[in-house]
């Protein structure tokens, strides 16, 4: 498999909004504009390839976001 990870220094995200904000039209942040789509709809093209998206805490302070797709077969 392939593992892709995106991190930044932002404000994060505490863990009890990591499932939250992969609904649709759900954002943690309202004070930003967004749609709340973009989360939902990676997750939703990660799954139709086989893999996923989890999200963690960055080591740099903000999020961490890891796409995991399986390796060409």
């Amino acid at each position: 498999s392939v593992a892709i990870a995106v991190e930044d220094d932002g404000a994060g995200l505490p863990p009890e909004a990591y499932e939250v904000v992969f609904d649709i039209g759900e954002r943690w942040d309202t004070q930003i504009a967004g749609s709340g789509l973009g989360l939902a709809i990676a997750r939703d093209l990660a799954t139709l390839y086989g893999g996923g998206i989890t999200l963690d805490t960055s080591e740099l302070g903000g999020l961490k976001a890891v796409v995991t797709l399986p390796g060409a077969r």
